[in-house]
């Protein structure tokens, strides 16, 4: 070193001056490469990282506020999920659904002339884990007056006694004009476990 430092006091003043930019041009470079860079690097991994959580945070305000939406949409679901657990009847229940129907006829002053379930149609709808669930037809032939018959099917509907109503035909008795025929297929669940 100490020869480094004779020669430059042998050197005009203008030339010690540049060697000395030059070397403070060098230092401040290699800082900027060697510590400078890192956090650069480092406060570019904070500012994506700050980012992400400003997403994150406003998917949480937006999901907040859709909250009592999302609450609303569960009751309404567990609700649908409840009425249709009314219709689902084990296998071995169709003789008390069709003793349910011929009940609620007699409520009604229906007059059932054919009540006739017929499992040989019975259709898979679906495979789950707690077993498989089929659509069992039921035809129902009977004579009834227009009143009676709605307030007969309003029953049935609101005590979850079929789940679809596959055809229905109403053909006007012309001995008796009270009592009109009715033809019904409605369908309702079963499952086998």
């Amino acid at each position: 070193m100490d020869p480094i430092l004779e020669k430059l006091k042998t050197l005009e003043a203008k030339y010690v001056y540049a060697i000395l930019v030059c070397a403070i041009g060098v230092v401040v470079a290699i800082d900027a490469a060697v510590l400078l860079g890192p956090q650069l690097a480092g406060i570019g991994g904070i500012n994506k990282k700050i980012e992400e959580a400003r997403a994150d945070i406003e998917t949480l305000v937006t999901n907040n506020q859709r909250l009592p939406l999302f609450q609303k949409q569960l009751e309404i679901a567990k609700l649908e999920k409840k009425n249709f657990d009314c219709m689902v009847n084990p296998k071995d229940a169709i003789p008390v659904v069709l003793k349910n129907i011929s009940s609620f006829a007699n409520d009604y002053g229906i007059k059932i002339d054919q009540l006739v379930p017929h499992q040989s149609n019975q259709e898979l709808l679906v495979t789950a884990e707690d077993g498989k669930y089929y659509s069992v037809p039921i035809l129902i032939k009977a004579r009834a007056g227009y009143h009676n018959l709605g307030k007969f099917m309003n029953r049935l509907e609101r005590e979850r006694v079929f789940w679809k109503l596959e055809e229905f035909s109403l053909v006007a008795n012309e001995i008796d004009p009270q009592k009109h025929e009715a033809t019904m297929l409605m369908k309702i669940i079963i499952v086998e476990k």
